[in-house]
């Protein structure tokens, strides 16, 4: 009897000292668990009236997130981006980054393109404590908005009162109507170009407006003519003016035709066509050419990838994920952390230019003015960018 007894407990023991054996083989032949993706979310206008921006800019997130992976992503960890479509709707853009935040979690978010998206999906962003980085919205009222807002696109002020100088200056126009999307984006350019263009003592003489969307702008194009106006500035997107531009000329209308950064979208020219010749329009500089390694790599890798060159559109949308991801890098995913590294940076070599941004978020940078001329945009030929961006 006592013998079994020594059995049983010897067996017992020699079973303990298997299994943590064997717990001890498996632990050293399972694989070290994979790193959690880093999220990051994107609302752009993926479908609707301004699609062709968020595909753009979409096209720019992508080459950022790729390249950041193939190169270990962040500290070891894979980059993810969740991407929503606004519609360029604001409650759709309040929809989709509510449900980023509150289903996927996402504490920094790339959007929205339009102003008046951004605008409403700021205070959601603001009280949850998210980074909203825009790569394309310029309303002024953005400006200084909230510490957690940032954007690589300039304020139209810089932009609006660019041209106006141009218009005034050097093209010696006096007398000038305007016809603008009604949404924040064209209010905040009308505002501002009719603001710089009063100070140097020209006149607009009527101010016309339209629904986003609209592909009828006869009556208001009208009503411009009756004042005889030298120039007519259009602030809006590129089909709409376009197809402005071809009924201003249709309605006889000689008058210089003014345009905002949009107006330098290739899909305007083949849709205007020959009424978009000479047309003179203002935008943030971007010549990768004739810029930093910085630029002219990121326009041969899309070049490669996209068979087209890319716009400033893409490149900012790039840049925004790029900057994150290097203040990601540096103090982790704290919005408050995040905040205040970007609004610190300085000399930021990025795809779009130099970037440098201010206490209010806000980025300043050089605009070129150009123009239409044989079916191609080209820089404007009287002065220099320099000699009317003051």
């Amino acid at each position: 009897m006592k013998r079994l007894r020594y059995v049983t407990i010897g067996s017992v023991v020699i079973a303990i000292v298997l299994s943590f054996l064997t717990a001890a083989l498996l632990g050293c032949s399972r694989k070290t668990p994979e790193a959690k993706e880093i999220k990051i979310g994107a609302v752009l206008p993926l479908t609707g009236e301004i699609a062709e921006y968020g595909k753009r800019c979409k096209a720019g997130i992508d080459i950022a997130i790729d390249e950041l992976n193939k190169g270990g992503g962040i500290k070891g960890q894979a980059l993810k981006i969740l991407y929503e479509d606004s519609r360029g709707n604001p409650q759709e853009g309040v929809n989709a980054l509510q449900k980023l935040i509150k289903v996927d979690g996402v504490r920094v978010v790339v959007g929205a393109v339009a102003s008046s998206v951004t605008l409403a999906m700021e205070p959601i962003a603001t009280k949850n404590k998210v980074i909203l980085f825009s790569p394309a919205s310029s309303s002024p009222k953005l400006t200084g908005i909230s510490k957690y807002f940032f954007r690589t696109w300039p304020s139209d002020v810089l932009e609006a009162r660019a041209l106006a100088n141009c218009v005034y200056s050097e093209l010696g126009l006096k007398n000038v109507g305007t016809l603008y999307v009604n949404n924040d984006y064209g209010l905040g350019l009308n505002d501002e170009f009719t603001k710089r263009f009063n100070e140097l003592s020209g006149r607009v003489s009527v101010v016309e407006t339209y629904e986003q969307g609209a592909t009828d702008f006869r009556t208001q194009i009208t009503k411009i003519k009756a004042k005889d106006p030298n120039a007519i500035y259009l602030a809006g997107y590129h089909r709409e003016m376009a197809v402005a531009t071809k009924q201003i000329r249709e309605l006889g209308i000689d008058a210089q035709i003014l345009g905002d950064a949009d107006y330098g979208v290739q899909e305007l020219l083949e849709i205007a066509g020959v009424a978009a010749e000479g047309a003179i329009y203002s935008i943030p500089e971007y010549e990768p050419a004739n810029g930093s390694v910085v630029m002219k790599q990121f326009a041969e890798v899309f070049r490669a990838k996209y068979g087209s060159s890319p716009s400033i559109f893409e490149a900012n949308a790039y840049d925004a994920v790029k900057i994150l991801a290097q203040a990601i890098a540096g103090v982790g995913l704290d919005p408050e952390r995040i905040s205040t590294y970007i609004s610190s940076l300085k000399n930021y070599a990025g795809a779009s230019g130099d970037i440098s941004f201010g206490i209010k978020g806000e980025v300043t940078k050089p605009v070129s003015i150009k123009t239409v001329k044989n079916g191609k945009f080209i820089p404007f030929p009287v002065g220099s960018p320099n000699s009317v961006n003051r």
